[in-house]
């Protein structure tokens, strides 16, 4: 019963988010930042942040939060 479980995962898997876009360039990562560093300094909270930043950047907002897990977990905002 497991290995047709584990054939069947493989034969269909599902890959989530798939239909974001998580690319970002340099540029683009360092200028996150700032815009970040400069709401927090501004009292403003991480969702108003993420709604401001998706359409500064033209992004999803999935995809400001993943970048700004990103950028939080390496300890640069």
């Amino acid at each position: 019963m497991e290995n047709a479980i584990s054939k069947f995962t493989r034969a269909m898997p599902y890959i989530p988010l798939e239909d974001l876009d998580f690319m970002w360039s340099l540029q683009e990562v360092l200028e996150f930042d700032k815009f970040w560093k400069y709401g927090i300094m501004h009292k403003k909270s991480p969702v108003d942040m993420i709604q401001e930043a998706a359409e500064y950047f033209g992004r999803d907002e999935d995809e400001i939060a993943i970048l700004a897990m990103c950028r939080k977990r390496k300890g640069k905002i």
